[in-house]
């Protein structure tokens, strides 16, 4: 899980779902993570804003899932390569839903500027040992 700020990224949380993901108990157990609260240090909870979840594999119940909470904004998603915005929805809905194209060469040209000039990304202190 990762937070944003307006200049920095926080990597808040790294959760590994044991499941397959053609199981409804690995998407029920995704769906109660991102219902989870988080106490933040100065006071008050964080919540899910928003998700995307990678379309690319099993389009189907991908699709599925996240066309049935977009109340929730939680998004099917697909990465598109090239300059484009880092997020910006389908000019279409694909089967009921809208679909989020992610600019990846954009990010991951974003990601290593930053890298670069010395800005790295902030760790939570909780976050254990890889």
């Amino acid at each position: 899980m990762v937070g944003w700020s307006r200049t920095d990224a926080f990597v808040l949380a790294h959760v590994v779902l044991w499941g397959a993901p053609d199981e409804d108990a690995t998407w029920a157990e995704l769906d109660d993570l991102l219902r989870t609260r988080w106490k933040h240090p100065g006071g008050g909870t964080l919540a899910v804003d928003a998700c995307l979840v990678d379309s690319g594999d099993r389009t189907d119940r991908v699709y599925a899932f996240c066309f049935s909470r977009l109340g929730r904004r939680i998004f099917a998603a697909k990465g598109v390569a090239g300059t484009r915005p880092v997020v910006e929805p389908s000019r279409g809905k694909v089967r009921g839903g809208r679909l989020m194209l992610v600019g990846v060469d954009v990010v991951e040209t974003a990601l290593y500027d930053r890298l670069a000039r010395g800005r790295a990304l902030r760790f939570s202190d909780s976050l254990q040992p890889s």
